[in-house]
Parts: C-alpha cells; structure tokens; sequence
C-alpha cells in the first residue's frame, strides 16, 4: 500500500480530478464518493484507491491485490498510478507532501498501526532482505521496492516519446524535471545484521507512525475482500443494511436498462411532491444544464473530469438513451434542481453516505433532498425515509377522478410521502390507473379480501363492519388513522377501536349537512340533523378534526360548543394541485367553450347545475347578437346516470342555440386538457363548502365565476382583505340566492358575467394569469399542512 500524505491543505477537486485520469488503467471500477475500487487493465489485478481524511492532513492510499506470479504486472500499473498521482499534484505549487510504503506484513497481521518505510523505498532495486522495525520480520523485498522505480518509468517513457518523434505534455515535463514537494527530508537507510545476512530497513519519525490508525487496516481489510464484493447478491444485502441502519428504504425497484440513476431521480421528484417528470426529459435537462454551467464551484471546466473525451462529444452520448449517468450528472441534479442529493452505497466501509449539495451561493434549496441508492455494480436505487408509525387513510377509493373528498384524501397522502411518512390506503374498488397512480405517489393500497365467485360489489358496509374479515391485513405499524366525515369516518373509528388502540384517530370535515341535504329533496332532508348529529358523535372520538375551509371550520366550531367536542379543531386549506399549476391555458378561438364540472343527478339544485344550464342559454342568446357561438361541456357524468343528467341540462336551457356535451369522471390530467380548451369555467352551486373545482380553475389561470356561497369565496375575500391577491378578484365571485325560487334573478347575474366574460376573454385571461401567480405566492396552506404534518408526529418540515 503506498500513501501519500498531504500536510494541511488538501486542494479541492483534487481526488476527483485524480479519479478521471487514473480510468484509462482499469477494465472495471466501482466509485464511491472518495474511493475507487477497480481491475487494472495490465495484469487484471484489483486496486483500491481511497482518500482518508485525517486530523492535521489527508492521504491518498493507494493499494493492489495481487499474486506472486503477478508481481511485476502490478508494480507496473502501482508505478504509473503513483506517477499520475505526483504529476497531478504538480499543479497546485502549494502543497506539501511526503509519500509512505506500508509495510505488507503488518497489514497481513492485522496490526492496528503498521510501520509505514519512506517514500525512498521506491526508487531503491529489490535486493537483500528487508526487515520491518514494528515487528522484526521479515518481508519479501519485492513487496516494497518496484523492479523498475517511478522515477526510472518516467526517463524511460520520456525517451520513447523522443524517439517517436512525440512530446510529453507540459505537466509531464515538470514532473520529469522537477524534484517532489516533501514536506520533510527522506532518510537514509540505515544497515543491520541479522542471521549474518545484510539487511536494508528504513526508519521514519515518530510523528509520521503516530499519523497511522485503525482506519489503515479498515482499508485493507475492505480491499482484501474486494474479490467477494463484486458479487451483486452481497452488494444487495449489504446496501439494506446500510439503508436500516441509515432510517432508510427502497422503493420500488428501479428499471436495468442504463437509465437507472435518471428513473430514480424521477421517482425522488414524485417522493417529495414535486411534478412528475419522466427519465428521458430529466437526461435532455441535464445535458441542457452542463452545457449552459460547464464550470465547476471552483472554477474549473467540467471537461477536466471527462477522461478522454471532449465536452461536446460527451454531452452528446450522455444524451443518448441507455447512457449511465456519472458523477458529472449526479452534481448537475443537484444544482438544477436546487436539492441535496444524500447516496447511500453498499460498499463495505464506514463512510457508505455521500451528500452532494447544490454549486453556486445557494443558502436554501427548494425542497428535502433526493434520496438514492446506489449498488456498486453501478446500478441506483431509489429510497424513502422508514417512519416508526404510519398512517392509514381509510377511503373507499384512491385518485381525483370521483370528486372533492378523494381528491384531498390523495394530497394528504402526498403531504405525508413528501416528508417521509409511510401511507397505507384502504379502497373496495381501484382500477389499474388507480393502482399505477399510487405506485407512482409511494402509496401502498389495501384492496378488501373477495372469495373466488363472490360477485357482490364492495361498499362502505365492508370498511366499517366487516374489515376483520374483508381487510384481514392491515399492517401492524399504523400510528396516525384518518377517516372522512360522513363516508370513512365510522370505519376508521371502528378500526382504530378493535385494531389500534394505540393509534390517534383524525377525522376530516367536507360537508356542511344542515346546508347541503335540503337540496336533495325527501328523506334526505329530513335527515340532514341527523346527519350533523352523526359527526359530533365521530368527532367526540377523535383526537383531532380538521375542517375544510374556513366556512366549515366556522360552522363546526360553533357545533363543538355543546358536550359533543373533538380534543382539537384545526381549520385545513387544500393546496392547488401541481397538475393545475403547471398548466398553461390561453385565450383564442370564435366559438366560446363554458365548462363546469361535476355530477348533475340527484344534485342538479345543490351544484347549480339548473342555474348554469338557464343561465349559459340566456348568455347563447345574448352573445348571439355579436356573431359569437357558446359551447357547454359538463365532465364528470356516470354512464347509468347520462341520459337523465342530459334530460335536466336540457330542460333547463331553454335555448335552441346549444346542446350539452356530457363528459365521463375524469383525472386532474383530464380536466386539466378540458380547461385547456375552455375560455370559462363556472361553479354555480347554491351551498358549497368549499369548492375546489374553483380552485382549480383559478390555479390553472383560466377565467372563472364563483359562487358567493361557497367556501372559496370566503377565502379569496380573505386573500383580498390581507393583500394577498387583487381587488379585482372578487369581479369573479357572482352573488348567488340559496333559495331555489330566486333561480330566474340569479340566472340573469350569471348571464351576464358570462357573457361580459367571454366578450373580454383576452383581458380576463390575463387577469386570470396575475391571480394564477398571485395565488401560488400567497402560500395561504402552509400553516394549516404543518398542523396536520405535526400532528401525524412529522416536526422536521423545513
């Protein structure tokens, strides 16, 4: 093992810049972030090189496995190894440094601080027998001294390129003519006798053996056991130990086909709530991103660490699909993405985590860091952070697809996957998009157990009285239940109650039923007490409620006066889907599409429906008069229920200028392209809680009119009464009756703010993009998501 030991100061970039350069010696190699383990292209030995960080220096250990018969092979790549390491360091002037030959029978014994011979012993002819002064024993001369010394490879490289006609480059020629930087004089051999042979020894100081440690024999013994670590089954069982011992796990497995550092760094983006992104764009990203940045912090042209290559030619195969991703890629994520990036790896060492932090005078970066994985047989693995309890969502289905409920039941599973949690969802029916949605979100789905020819549809009866029987298993770690008033909220009581009473239980207020039940006509109405009634009894069992918008935590905190009270009451803001805020809509086209989304059966008076259908034919008519043309689109429609929602819209148009376009339940993806080719969506509802449909439209920057009985119309009153977004925002809320028989006055209000709207549709999509911003800046949710986070046992949000 040779060490060169650098005194003080060890110049940055510098083990990187040597990692590049010793390349064209190896078949193979295996990179950590200060260690290469490799197989040398002369002789097929295997190598280790490694920087140690010590107390008052820093070495380079430089170390070969070999066989006797090999002895000559791998003194001839050690030589060059060792030449390319003191040519490199020629480069910065300012550094001292002395070299050391660990005694290879100390290291055999074990000792915990092997005598280290002096540089000299390198440039000294394999003769005699040498003696260790540690232990007194004695050691094969070719073990420490080259058959042909560095300095001799030098002259004789430079006599061949002289006479081919060739040059040495200039940092060639300065190490050939330059004396070595060392930062104390070598020492003269001293001679001994022993058993009447003359002996050669090398002395050093005692300074030098007192900078030996444990972490030496740690080396050696990680290289000794370098021909076992090749094995990636080894590999595999060892990166899960590091990862148990970290808090950390794998999710699912990443993709083999050369892509797998840009596949893991996808999936990281999803982990901490970022927008998707798939592999093949995050590769041109990247690529885009060296060559606008190809400098280094330091300076320095990335192309200093590309071996033999060009920068332009590398960028180029580094965009070509199947290409490993390097180290180069690995520090451009972390700058282009603004992130940390913590790698876990499965080598056999103590120092298996490197950090890799954004380059540049970034104080912060934009989200928790990116979590990988990484097999030494070059393969990456994308992780999460193990929590010691989970959370279990208890929901009948999972997805945006069914409405409001399922849509926050998701983002609080995404809340809690950004930040580490593990999340298990219970749901009676999931489709295969469903299934491959969660996958993506980190989400385990916990579908109910049916017996083979059972053809009875699942129902809310499954959750709440049978889950012993249909949900047998349910995971052991659950520390955080969470259920959704008036459809989960028994069931998750239920569950908690016989399964975990350890658990905390969190209830989810969506619904106002004393507003809501009286437009849904007969039994339903008289129920609507009964109902309210219903969720005290949940809430009394909770230990916290979070309510939906300010309009149902007024109305709840005002119930939980009586004797029926949850131990908390916390108000909770849904955040603007990443989907609505990442699209981009705009105005154009003659004729002018009005959408507006949801269910029409049974809720037609509740959601408004009835007053949109009179109002957009009241605006047809109108509009008419400027040569323009209206278009209706509803999205969200059942199959069972389209020809009577059909029957209601129609009824209510009474215009022969248009006819209803019904749309099946959609994704967020779906609605988004709707809102894509819409000039106007509209939430007309007489008693909405909240009303996220409006929220999604206002993130997405496409002009809306708003209900003034909604719960979004009292939180973009408040934005406006804190600064947080214009005045002129509140031109979007249209003043609404809850009185079904003021429906021809407020069909006429709504008439014309439709059709004020889509006359000045190019104006007020430009307004629509300043509240668009606006709303991403106020940030009004983060309060309300750390509550939650917190009280899921999640502290550590920043």
């Amino acid at each position: 093992m040779i060490v060169f030991q650098l005194q003080n100061y060890c110049p940055v970039g510098l083990f990187e810049t040597l990692s590049v350069k010793l390349d064209k010696y190896f078949i193979c190699r295996k990179d950590w972030q200060y260690g290469i383990m490799a197989v040398s292209e002369v002789g097929k030995n295997k190598i280790l090189v490694q920087l140690e960080p010590k107390q008052r220096s820093e070495e380079i250990l430089i170390s070969v496995r070999t066989q006797s018969k090999k002895l000559k092979q791998a003194w001839e790549v050690m030589v060059q190894i060792i030449n390319t390491t003191k040519e490199l360091l020629q480069q910065w002037p300012g550094v001292l440094y002395c070299v050391r030959v660990v005694c290879p029978h100390c290291l055999k014994q074990g000792e915990k601080n092997p005598h280290r011979f002096s540089g000299a012993v390198l440039d000294k002819a394999p003769r005699g027998t040498v003696v260790c002064p540690k232990t007194m024993e004695e050691i094969d001369p070719r073990l420490i001294h080259p058959e042909i010394s560095p300095a001799q490879w030098q002259q004789r490289r430079k006599r061949a390129l002289e006479e081919s006609g060739k040059s040495p480059a200039p940092e060639e020629i300065m190490m050939m003519e330059k004396q070595p930087r060392y930062s104390e004089p070598e020492l003269e051999p001293e001679n001994t006798v022993r058993n009447n042979t003359s002996v050669h020894t090398t002395h050093v100081s005692k300074d030098c053996l007192a900078q030996n440690n444990a972490d030496t024999e740690n080396v050696w013994e990680r290289f000794r056991s370098m021909s076992i670590e090749m094995q990636p089954g080894d590999e595999g069982n060892r990166l899960v130990a590091h990862l148990m011992e970290s808090g950390l796990t794998l999710r699912p497995d990443v993709p083999r086909d050369g892509n797998c550092l840009f596949h893991a760094v996808s999936d990281q983006l999803v982990r901490t709530g970022s927008q998707s992104t798939s592999h093949s764009q995050l590769r041109q990203d990247v690529v885009s991103y060296l060559r606008q940045h190809p400098y280094n912090g330091q300076g320095d042209h990335l192309c200093k660490f590309v071996p033999d290559k060009d920068w332009e030619d590398y960028l180029q195969e580094m965009s070509q699909n199947g290409v490993w991703g390097d180290h180069i890629v690995l520090q451009a994520f972390a700058s282009m993405l603004d992130r940390d990036i913590r790698i876990v790896s499965s080598i056999d060492a103590d120092n298996y985590t490197t950090i890799l932090t954004p380059m540049g005078n970034q104080q912060d970066t934009t989200g928790p860091p990116l979590l990988l994985g990484h097999y030494a047989e070059n393969h990456y693995a994308s992780l999460d952070v193990c929590q010691r309890c989970a959370v279990l969502l208890v929901s009948d289905e999972y997805g945006t697809s069914k409405g409001g409920i399922s849509t926050i039941n998701q983002q609080l599973a995404l809340l809690l996957r950004r930040f580490g949690a593990v999340v298990y969802c219970t749901v009676l029916w999931a489709t295969t998009e469903d299934q491959e949605e969660a996958r993506k979100d980190g989400v385990h789905l916990i579908s109910p157990f049916v017996r083979p020819g059972d053809k009875r549809k699942p129902s809310l009866d499954w959750l709440t009285y049978d889950h012993h029987i249909r949900f047998p298993n349910l995971p052991e770690d659950v520390g955080y239940i969470v259920g959704h008033s008036g459809i989960t909220d028994k069931a998750a009581e239920d569950i908690k109650n016989s399964r975990y009473p350890q658990a905390k239980l969190f209830t989810f207020n969506h619904t106002i039923p004393e507003d809501t039940e009286h437009y849904k006509g007969g039994q339903k109405t008289l129920k609507a007490w009964e109902k309210e009634m219903e969720i005290l009894k949940v809430a009394a069992a909770a230990d916290a409620v979070f309510s939906v918008g300010k309009r149902i935590y007024d109305h709840f905190k005002t119930m939980y006066k009586g004797d029926k009270n949850p131990k908390k009451h916390h108000l909770f803001l849904p955040k603007p889907s990443e989907t609505f805020e990442n699209t981009h809509v705009k105005p154009g086209g003659e004729q002018k599409v009005v959408l507006f989304i949801g269910r029409v059966k049974n809720v037609e008076r509740l959601k408004g429906h009835d007053l949109a259908a009179l109002a957009i034919g009241k605006a047809a008519e109108e509009i008419a008069k400027y040569n323009t043309s209206i278009r209706m689109r509803v999205r969200g429609i059942s199959e069972d229920d389209f020809e009577t929602s059909q029957r209601i819209l129609e009824d209510n148009l009474q215009s022969g200028r248009l006819k209803p376009t019904l749309i099946p339940y959609g994704t967020q993806k779906e609605i988004s392209d709707d809102m894509k080719t819409a000039h106007l969506v509209l939430m007309p509802s007489r008693a909405e809680p909240f009303g996220l449909v409006g929220l999604e439209a206002l993130a997405a920057g496409i002009p809306v009119l708003i209900s003034s009985q909604s719960g979004l119309a009292d939180l973009i009153n408040d934005l406006i009464q804190t600064g947080k977004c214009d005045a002129d925002l509140r031109h979007r809320i249209v003043e609404t009756s809850v009185n079904v028989s003021d429906l021809d006055k407020d069909a006429c209000k709504w008439a014309d703010k439709i059709v004020d709207t889509l006359r000045r549709n190019d104006e007020e999509f430009k307004k629509a993009a300043r509240f668009k911003q606006q709303l991403q800046d106020s940030k009004y949710w983060e309060e309300s998501h750390q509550i939650f986070l917190q009280a899921c046992g999640i502290t550590n949000t920043s």
